[in-house]
């Protein structure tokens, strides 16, 4: 191969590269994906130090199409000693009570704060989840306890690491 043309090649492998890269931007801004990094990575298996596993599997969602809690939900919650409300949005897998994969939440004024959530027990009505791999300035790891409501939302309380009580609460929809 001539010069010419090992310059052309580069030149076309540079111009692939950047379209590629331009793409993946795009779609991470679009989709909401973090940009602080790589996606910590999401746990294959289930270790007993969580606990066990699920020994039944978790019912359907009244349209049929997976478990009950899996999907988007947002919501405000309160933070009731410090008197602020502040957006929550939550993303659980069909698959969270499994143990073998986790969800996401993020919160705060501007959703800074992000946690990965790993299922520590409970059912399709009270789940509890933890929030681990936590990011962003004032936030902190802890429990997430959610209550299915009649209407099809969720009540949900996160209590930080190390506390007995919620830091604040709050209603999610599902989206």
């Amino acid at each position: 191969m001539g010069g010419r043309e090992s310059t052309v090649k580069a030149a076309w492998i540079g111009a692939i590269a950047t379209v590629l890269a331009a793409t993946i931007g795009a779609y991470s801004a679009f989709t909401g994906s973090r940009s602080a990094g790589p996606e910590p990575s999401t746990p294959t298996e289930h270790t007993d130090v969580d606990g066990p596993a699920p020994t039944r599997p978790v019912p359907h969602s009244p349209d049929g199409r997976g478990a009950p809690l899996a999907g988007t939900w947002t919501g405000t919650a309160t933070h009731p000693t410090a008197g602020v409300e502040f957006p929550v949005n939550i993303w659980m897998p069909d698959t969270i009570a499994s143990g073998t994969e986790s969800g996401t939440m993020r919160w705060g004024s501007d959703l800074h704060c992000w946690a990965r959530l790993k299922w520590a027990g409970g059912s399709a009505k009270k789940a509890t989840l933890t929030l681990n791999e936590v990011t962003g300035a004032s936030c902190y790891a802890g429990t997430l306890t959610l209550v299915r409501q009649e209407a099809g939302g969720l009540y949900f309380e996160v209590t930080r690491e190390g506390e007995n009580g919620p830091r604040y609460l709050g209603r999610l929809k599902p989206q």
